[in-house]
């Protein structure tokens, strides 16, 4: 059995004929779907980051993607207004309780 296999890796690390992957494309392995790392960096941190480096290493290896990403809702919204998390649940179309 492939390495991979045996160790609980990904499928999709293993070097499978075009035949191979639709013999079983049919179970749907979750390891052998295309992925892709959303990675969350500061604003200095799109280059010269070891830690980004280290994820488009595993993403290489892999045929990822990876696309980084600034994001800063997570110290934005303890300001925000009850509208505007209303707003934001139902543009999500979530149910809002705020």
């Amino acid at each position: 059995m492939p390495a991979p296999v045996e160790n609980a890796g990904m499928l999709r690390a293993l070097d499978l004929s075009a035949e191979e992957k639709a013999a079983i494309r049919y179970l749907s392995f979750l390891t052998l779907k295309p992925t892709m790392y959303i990675a969350n960096v500061n604003e200095d941190g799109f280059e010269n980051n070891p830690y980004l480096d280290q994820v488009r290493e595993i993403a290489a290896k892999e045929g990822s993607v990876v696309v980084p990403v600034l994001l800063l809702l997570k110290q934005t919204l303890p300001n925000w207004t009850t509208k505007n998390v209303t707003s934001l649940c139902r543009s999500l179309g979530w149910k809002s309780r705020a």
